[in-house]
């Protein structure tokens, strides 16, 4: 219900109700990561109301952390000469995957673009494709879904069973 940051590396989160005798599964969202730590290990410490420890579990083994580097996002204007009517702002992103996002049987994956403020994406992705033809960058799959929010964010969604390999660019 609740998530206090106290150190840059530490989160407490506190879960509303009681819980059972049960499994349960966690995930941790981190943003913009430079790198996946050589040490990746995370510790979970499950606290009473009281903030008594209850149960520790220590070097836990974590998942290589997708990291993009070198986004690049390169604005084209056409231009209009009609005044008062918008032009279509095309744009193309490129970036780099350090580590292989593997494909699912039924998950799709799907890579989110935020922009700066003052910049918006329409809803409709219109004159999308996933090659921009471009020499030593691999496309994405034909397949890729694109949908804008109206705002400062976009997502691209690839096809079920289509993963991306670390490089793609």
């Amino acid at each position: 219900e609740r998530i206090s940051i106290e150190l840059g590396n530490v989160a407490h989160i506190q879960m509303k109700g009681k819980w059972e005798v049960a499994n349960y599964g966690l995930a941790v969202k981190v943003r913009n990561p430079m790198f996946t730590p050589t040490r990746n290990f995370w510790g979970l410490t499950i606290f009473d109301r009281q903030m008594v420890p209850q149960m520790t579990e220590a070097w836990v083994h974590g998942f290589p952390i997708q990291v993009v580097h070198h986004p690049v996002l390169v604005p084209y204007n056409n231009g209009n000469g009609v005044d008062g009517e918008a032009a279509i702002n095309r744009v193309e992103v490129s970036f780099n995957l350090t580590t292989t996002l593997e494909p699912h049987p039924s998950f799709h994956h799907s890579v989110v673009l935020r922009a700066a403020e003052g910049f918006r994406f329409p809803s409709v992705c219109r004159d999308f494709t996933p090659n921009t033809k471009q020499v030593g960058r691999t496309p994405l799959p034909d397949e890729t879904h694109c949908e804008g929010n109206d705002a400062t964010e976009l997502k691209l969604t690839l096809p079920v069973m289509r993963g991306l390999v670390n490089g793609t660019r």
